[in-house]
């Protein structure tokens, strides 16, 4: 991964990262081993849609949500760890 600002994250034997960069940006690793897990799907309809600078592991209530956001077109997003249903915060004016 490709890492900038806090797009880190760290839940119980995994590690969520945010790379800024448009393919795959968002990955789950194992954390015994190291090895990737698994690309979380993003909303990127364009190349240059969201560069990712910060991820977390939801808590509580938000246990099973990843949070994302960056710069690009749309910066923010969360995205649903076990169906992998994505929503899109679209925070510009038009």
């Amino acid at each position: 991964p490709y890492l900038c600002g806090d797009a880190l994250d760290v839940k119980e034997r995994q590690i969520l990262t945010g790379s800024w960069r448009n393919k795959d940006p968002l990955q789950l690793w194992d954390y015994g081993s190291g090895k990737l897990m698994t690309n979380l799907p993003i909303h990127q309809p364009r190349p240059d849609a969201c560069f990712l600078y910060s991820v977390l592991f939801g808590k509580g209530r938000s246990n099973e949500i990843v949070f994302a956001g960056g710069s690009g077109l749309d910066p923010a997003v969360h995205v649903l760890r076990q169906t992998g249903e994505v929503r899109v915060w679209h925070l510009h004016q038009s």
